[in-house]
């Protein structure tokens, strides 16, 4: 699989039912790149998938979703 199938793929997983943009594809390739990762890093992938989206806060906040995924709360996963 090369890169503009794996960033269609994982638009596909969102939801996303269009071929990537340019500057996904470029964002893609330099976020995978990282030897380490960042909140910082992480915003600047975020920008180009997602604008406007923030990260969460704080854990446990029930909008995480990974395509239909829905991850158990957090207080219900550490009892």
């Amino acid at each position: 699989m090369d890169i503009v199938e794996q960033v269609a793929e994982s638009l596909r997983i969102e939801g996303i039912v269009r071929p990537p943009t340019v500057d996904e594809i470029a964002e893609h390739e330099r976020f995978i790149s990282l030897e380490s990762l960042s909140i910082s890093e992480l915003e600047a992938f975020l920008k180009v998938f997602r604008p406007g989206a923030r990260l969460r806060l704080y854990p446990g906040q029930d909008n995480l979703m990974v395509g239909s995924h829905v991850p158990p709360h957090l207080l219900s996963v550490c009892k």
